[in-house]
């Protein structure tokens, strides 16, 4: 993968569009990208790794850190890398995840995260825009893009970062850090989650069927319940034939039980029939008692149904004497309405007489409207004349109006003419005005740049004198412990040696050989107490505490010389600029005021367009002084037609009378004339009408009365007739008055009154029968004596149902027995089916958990394995960086008489032919190592990955303290890179670096976002 062009849009520091052309930069090979820390360096390798893989290069920034904080709201964070694979080209644009301001209205929309994939194969740079991009392969969801775009490069994100961005940094901390510190690192580079997943995944099934294999034993031991299983079996067969000889003995019971029953059941049939005589002979006595009263009832039936034939003459007499009041109140009533209609219509007649006499003044109301209609035709006829007048009056306002809107707005067009004018003349100062400003602020903004740039190199000298200060401070007091470790040192190796010889001192024996040099000779042998001299564990410890000391001596010397180098380098950086004459802070208000006064001139919208704004104004009063004049002509003709109208309607207005020339007066007089006239002529005929109603209501009034009187006759004669023959009927039935009063109220409780006396006479006769029928069935019966009998079944029944209960228990703790060793059989056959899948893989979980003659987990042998094969790759690079001096390797370690291989690296020594700790390694020996095992981690994975062919690889950081020999080495190296075919990009910051490789680009730190600046090769 070759990059040929990145955009960034509003991504991390930079807050707009920055482009990076990677053409020339690549054509030479070998170039670098520099800044300040936090400038934004790395952010283009985030960016060239998202555009790819929607991830950042190092994979710990989300698409949420990768949004811009500078940026306007509404600008869109995108990324577009155009990339060239072999012979084809390829333009990716990704959007990331985000929340921008809303295109309409206000606040946030969502942007989901868009990739586009193009083939833009043929097709130059320049050609190449966001509206032709090339052939679409794949757009917006990342589920299509990605699996192409890996198809693609033949690679994932993991391997890019491995092989295209080589973290030289991470490396050096491998060299330097600790074998536990060292885990972790390696996990990170390497990618062992295939690994770990395994080893997690073989735990994780084999802890699961430990765990079964524990629940089902615990299960089937809570089961047996302290039991053995053939205890449990023994138990159940002795339970067997103790339910079967129950079983027998039930039989026996139960027939036993069934005849006591039997026999209490027939004693207590016949004691009930005892009891059902008893119950009849009391019901007897009872209906004995109720005799008299059903004889009562009975007459009182006779009555009232004597009294019932009686009913129907009572209403018809009751019938014709309501009738009679009702006529009567009716002939009272027609003789009052005969009374008021002759009233009325006396009435109606004299208010006849008094209208027909308003005839006079009803005639001259008449003449009266007539008159004033004609004066109304003329008044009509005079309208037409009226409507010219009162429309020459509107016209002649109109043309005022106009006239007076005419005249304002000619007089403002006059005056922004005025103003134009007035514009032109100022124009000339304005301009230079604005020039003069915007010189002023050139000229500001240059001298506070030089003040930035002066203050950023005082302030890192500053900051670089602070840390040579702590780093020399570190220097002798690691010096100071190396020495008093020394001392110590030296003084455990001489006490360790004299209790050698006084331990061999005691051994002498005369005339006997040295165990030490063999003479019998001992002339002057050690002497002292053993308790009190020193240990060998004291030696080991002060060994342990010197190396350790040397260690730490070493690495400050190393900080204090690269720190003092550093130094170097400021003070020149500074020594090479001049002294600004003013501060930032006493340009900071200048430089404000001149950019305020620069905006306000520019900002001054009066001077826009003015030449053609001032024809404009000139034209326009031109145009509307000529609309004035025409308006007052127009006013002037409208006043004569105004003053013609007028004369003609007055000449025709000459018959009316001044009073009446108004319409509304004179409508006014003639309706309320003619309101006059219609009231005169409706009191006549309301009078007439009035007459004739009053004299129908008296002729009806007088026929009321007649069929009122007949009426009253009839129902008199009615009335007596039903009276006689309520009498007669009332005779008939053979009661007086007051009996049939009494019957009548019985009338209604006749069916009541017949139902209580069938009911009594069906008791009598049911009671009789039943109590032939009870004597018949107990003859000659005596009660039986039913206690004793009911104790007999009693005591039967409770031995039956002790043993049935005996019996069902039996059965259910038998049953239950039965389950219990049904399932533990299930379960030991669960069991053993468990262990069999266990035994093997338990065996493969402990051994990749480290259970093994290496005692090493699977990830860790993983990682050992890759280690090894990048080791081997980095020495290819780390001979000829050192002349064959160095090898790195992994050296065996031994504990408890076992040998193995950690993670712990060693570098051999040509020059000693020994080995030694990484940590002993020079700074320049330690990046020249480092950056081996960078290449050597891209060698191998490029090889591992199928042979990928990389036109370009970035490496990151660990240039700033390298002397100049090893400096020179390293870029050896990487130029052989350069050999085979293949670009080389530097991260760095130093000024070393900056001057060995001009090509590239720099990344300039602004207030409002970091910028990128293609550098020009001045080689």
């Amino acid at each position: 993968m070759r990059p040929i062009r990145l955009t960034l849009n509003a991504f991390g520091p930079f807050a707009g569009k920055e482009v990076v052309d990677f053409t020339a930069a690549l054509d030479a090979g070998i170039f670098g990208i520099y800044g300040d820390t936090g400038s934004g360096k790395t952010t283009i390798f985030d960016g060239i790794a998202f555009a790819l893989f929607g991830q950042s290069s190092g994979a710990e920034r989300v698409s949420d850190d990768m949004l811009s904080h500078y940026a306007d709201p509404k600008e869109i964070t995108y990324v577009e890398l155009v990339f060239d694979l072999g012979e084809k080209r390829y333009v990716i644009r990704r959007i990331p995840r985000q929340e921008r301001a809303a295109s309409r209205g206000e606040g946030l929309a969502s942007q989901a995260h868009e990739v586009y994939l193009f083939d833009a194969t043929g097709l130059t740079l320049d050609q190449i825009t966001q509206k032709n991009s090339g052939d679409m392969l794949a757009e917006k969801k990342t589920s299509l893009v990605d699996p192409m775009i890996k198809d693609l490069l033949g690679y994932d994100a993991a391997q890019f970062r491995q092989i295209v961005l080589l973290p030289q940094g991470e490396f050096r901390k491998i060299l330097t850090a600790s074998s536990d510190e060292r885990s972790p690192i390696l996990k990170r580079l390497f990618d062992v989650s295939l690994y770990e997943n395994f080893m997690q995944k073989i735990r994780t099934q084999a802890s699961t069927l430990r765990q079964q294999i524990r629940d089902e034993r615990l299960r089937k031991e809570t089961i047996l319940d302290g039991v053995t299983e053939g205890e449990l079996k023994e138990d159940i067969a002795s339970s067997k034939i103790t339910s079967d000889e129950l079983e027998g003995k039930l039989t026996v019971l139960n027939a036993r039980a069934k005849f006591h029953q039997r026999s209490m059941s027939a004693a207590e049939t016949l004691i009930a029939k005892f009891t059902s005589l008893e119950d009849a002979q009391e019901d007897r006595d009872q209906l004995d008692l109720g005799a008299p009263i059903i004889k009562v009832l009975k007459a009182r039936v006779a009555q009232a149904r004597a009294a019932q034939l009686v009913l129907p003459a009572e209403t018809l007499r009751d019938r014709a004497a309501q009738q009679f009041t009702d006529a009567s109140k009716q002939k009272t009533d027609a003789d009052s309405a005969l009374g008021a209609a002759k009233t009325i219509h006396e009435t109606a007649k004299t208010n006849l007489q008094r209208v027909s006499e308003q005839k006079p003044a009803h005639d001259a109301a008449i003449t009266e409207v007539q008159k004033l209609g004609r004066w109304k035709e003329v008044l009509d006829k005079a309208a037409s004349l009226q409507q010219p007048v009162s429309a020459a009056r509107e016209a002649l306002d109109t043309a005022r109006m106009s006239e007076s809107e005419a005249t304002d707005l000619a007089a403002a067009t006059l005056k922004k003419l005025q103003d134009l004018q007035a514009l032109q003349k100022a124009l000339p100062v304005h301009t230079k005005a604005t020039s003069d400003a915007t010189t002023d602020l050139a000229k500001l903004d240059q001298e506070t740049e030089l003040a930035i740039r002066y203050e950023s190199s005082v302030l890192k000298l500053d900051q670089q004198v602070s840390r040579i200060e702590v780093l020399r401070d570190n220097h002798q007091k690691a010096a100071s412990h190396l020495r008093e470790c020394k001392d110590a040192f030296t003084r455990a190796e001489k006490a360790l040696t004299d209790i050698q010889a006084l331990h061999v001192a005691r051994k002498l024996v005369p005339d006997e050989p040295c165990p030490a040099c063999g003479s019998r000779e001992h002339p002057h042998p050690a002497t002292g107490d053993p308790e009190r001299m020193g240990r060998h564990e004291a030696f080991e410890a002060t060994e342990e505490a010197h190396n350790q000391a040397l260690g730490t001596e070493r690495e400050t010397r190393g900080l204090l010389a690269s720190g003092d180098a550093i130094l170097v380098d400021r003070q020149q950086e500074l020594d090479a600029m001049a002294k600004p004459v003013r501060s930032r802070e006493t340009l900071a208000p200048l430089l404000n005021e001149a950019r305020n006064m620069k905006e306000t001139l520019e900002n001054d919208v009066r001077f826009n367009d003015l030449a053609v704004r001032l024809a404009a104004a000139e034209d326009l009063h031109k145009t509307k002084e000529t609309i004035r004049i025409g308006a007052s002509e127009e006013v002037a003709r409208k006043k004569e037609a105004k003053s013609n109208a007028q004369t003609a309607l007055t000449t025709t207005l000459q018959e009316v009378p001044e009073k009446w020339r108004d319409a509304e007066d004179l409508d006014s007089e003639y309706l309320a004339k003619t309101a006059e006239v219609a009231n005169l002529e409706q009191q006549k005929t309301s009078a007439t009408e009035a007459e004739k109603t009053a004299a129908l209501r008296l002729a009806s009034a007088n026929e009321a009365q007649r069929n009122a009187a007949s009426g009253l006759t009839r129902t008199t004669t009615a009335s007596m007739e039903a009276a006689e023959a309520f009498l007669q009927s009332l005779e008939n039935s053979k009661l007086s008055g007051d009996d049939f009063q009494a019957a009548k109220s019985d009338v209604h409780k006749l069916g009541e009154m017949e139902g209580t006396i069938q009911t009594h006479n069906s008791e009598v006769a049911s009671n009789t029968d039943r109590l032939k029928r009870l004597a018949e069935d107990i003859g000659e019966q005596e009660r039986p004596d039913l206690e004793t009998l009911q104790a007999a079944a009693k005591a039967s029944a409770d031995l039956l149902e002790t043993s049935r209960a005996d019996q069902t228990r039996l059965t259910a703790e038998l049953e239950r027995k039965n389950k219990v060793f049904a399932s533990i059989t299930t379960l030991s056959a669960k069991i053993l089916g468990f262990e069999k899948k266990f035994e093997p893989l338990g065996e493969i979980a402990n051994l990749v958990n480290g259970d093994n003659d290496l005692k090493v987990r699977l990830p860790d042998f993983a990682i050992a394995a890759m280690f090894d094969e990048i080791l081997d790759a980095a020495n290819l690079r780390l001979g000829p960086m050192t002349n064959h001096r160095y090898q790195l390797h992994r050296p065996i370690e031994k504990t408890g008489g076992r040998t193995k291989r950690g993670l712990d690296i060693a570098v051999f020594d040509a020059n000693t032919e020994k080995s030694r700790s990484t940590t002993s390694l020079s700074g320049g020996e330690g990046f020249q190592a480092s950056l081996a095992l960078a290449l050597g981690l891209s060698d191998v994975v490029q090889q591992n990955s199928g042979g990928i062919k990389l036109d370009a690889i970035f490496i990151d950081e660990g240039f700033g303290t390298l002397d100049q020999e090893t400096l020179d080495t390293a870029l050896d190296t990487l130029c052989s890179l350069v050999g085979e075919k293949r670009a080389v990009c530097l991260i760095s910051h130093t000024e070393q670096v900056k001057i060995l490789i001009t090509e590239g680009f720099d990344i300039e730190v602004a207030p409002g976002g970091s910028h990128i600046h293609a550098r020009k090769n001045v080689a």
